[in-house]
């Protein structure tokens, strides 16, 4: 990628692949396009907004699903189990916190 500005200095040009692309963010975008097009193991399309705001694993394989029609697969199902078991695991550690805090507030009035 190469940038380039103008002699009044209020406009920039990326180009890339010579190509001219009115933004830095225009120019990544066709980038990321020409490697996923040449990475085929790739499985999502990704953009500039998902550099910036990365999605979840669950957003990426709701978008799958819609493209693609695939639906509970085998991985999904497992990443879904392990999912509940992670919340339920957290819920019992945010409970034990809570216990623990309610302990020493008892024990600190009692002194």
């Amino acid at each position: 990628m190469k940038s380039s500005q103008s002699l009044t200095g209020h406009s920039s040009i990326m180009t890339y692949s010579n190509t001219q692309y009115p933004s830095a963010s225009a120019a990544l975008d066709a980038y990321i396009s020409d490697f996923e097009n040449h990475n085929l193991s790739v499985s999502y399309r990704r953009t500039v907004e998902d550099l910036l705001s990365p999605r979840s694993l669950l957003q990426l394989t709701m978008q799958r699903s819609l493209e693609t029609g695939v639906r509970n697969t085998q991985v999904e199902t497992r990443r879904h189990t392990m999912k509940k078991m992670m919340d339920k695991s957290y819920q019992q550690i945010m409970r034990a916190d809570a216990e623990m805090q309610k302990g020493k507030n008892y024990f600190s009035r009692s002194s």
